[in-house]
């Protein structure tokens, strides 16, 4: 992530806005485009993940792969995810919002002729059609069996994130504590009746995930195995260990099904009985955790995206993370209260 601009959408006017590559904060009073800003690099750091999901979509028997068709299919999936963060109502003929990835390397949503349009740059769409070809190459040598197609998605992940450089991004959207009581792993809920909300959806998904491996031990026996307690990185997660504990004034647990915090004197509080601040943070500190843990598993880096970061959570603990030393390739905080390069139409 390296820049947005932003005209004519919502609330803003207009913004261009640098990105600094470890944290950025933005203030702003209410409605005057904070969430819209986080939304739309929320957005636009997905568009991996798009052509992942078409990529794989064609893999079917009697399906032609074909380079044009699958910049296509990316392109028309992008631009129904942008109905499905923003709904169509914020769109003006003006409206222009373009995210720089790196150099020229960027991706543009904008309206013509009241349609919306998802264009690549040149030098990036050039690189898209290199990868694509080069994957064919590798679906070509795919042999059929479960082993070879669990190799056969790692490359293809590694292969567009060489590309856009962005290899996960987590959103934690306000108003997290009124819906992370109420998931558990194994209760089968239809997440689109908790909230119509694409990122509040999201969220939901990605605690369900990590709430399954936090039952299952998966990472902490993962650590024990790969690294010693003197190695760097070991340490470095320890440390953020620690700055959960010091958070939460205790640990998150899941024991039959049910979520607790353990706190510094062993005893266990069920979640629905925490303090509001527990409540509000623990998903936080989790989700930092998991993301510290995937970094150290296979070097990866992403995008952090915290709405409201201050809701329960104190400014200390805000720039905490960052100055751990686990590779934060972007984190991103959006406040309430306007930077000097927003130009909004309600303030």
């Amino acid at each position: 992530m390296e820049r947005i601009i932003i005209k004519d959408f919502g609330p803003i006017e207009y913004i261009d806005m640098p990105l600094d590559k470890q944290f950025n904060v933005i203030i702003g009073e209410q409605a005057t485009g904070k969430s819209t800003i986080v939304k739309w690099i929320n957005y636009f750091s997905k568009i991996a993940f798009d052509f992942q999901r078409v990529f794989f979509s064609m893999l079917k028997p009697g399906i032609q792969l074909d380079v044009d068709k699958v910049l296509h299919l990316a392109e028309e999936y992008g631009v129904k995810r942008v109905y499905d963060y923003f709904g169509a109502s914020f769109f003006e003929d003006t409206t222009v919002v373009r995210y720089y990835f790196y150099d020229n390397y960027y991706a543009e949503v904008f309206q013509e002729n009241g349609i919306t349009k998802l264009l690549y740059s040149g030098e990036l769409e050039k690189s898209l059609k290199k990868v694509i070809q080069e994957m064919f190459v590798i679906v070509g040598n795919y042999s059929g069996n479960v082993q070879a197609l669990v190799s056969l998605q790692g490359q293809i992940f590694y292969k567009w994130n060489e590309v856009f450089c962005e290899n996960w991004v987590v959103f934690l959207p306000a108003g997290r504590s009124n819906v992370i009581t109420s998931i558990t792993p194994e209760l089968d809920v239809n997440i689109s009746e908790i909230s119509q909300d694409v990122c509040i959806q999201q969220f939901i998904t990605d605690v369900k995930l990590y709430k399954n491996i936090y039952v299952t031990g998966y990472f902490q026996q993962f650590l024990k195995k790969h690294f010693e307690s003197s190695d760097k990185y070991y340490r470095e997660f320890q440390e953020l260990e620690q700055l959960q504990m010091k958070v939460l004034n205790g640990k998150y647990l899941m024991q039959d099904g049910n979520d607790y915090i353990e706190l510094t004197n062993k005893k266990l509080v069920p979640m629905i009985f925490a303090s509001s601040g527990q409540q509000e943070t623990v998903w936080v500190m989790n989700i930092l955790g998991m993301k510290a843990y995937e970094n150290l598993s296979s070097v990866q880096s992403g995008v952090l995206i915290i709405e409201e970061p201050e809701a329960h959570l104190h400014p200390q603990w805000i720039f905490e993370p960052v100055n751990t030393g686990l590779d934060w390739n972007a984190s991103l905080a959006a406040q309430s209260s306007v930077g000097k390069n927003l130009v909004s139409k309600y303030s």
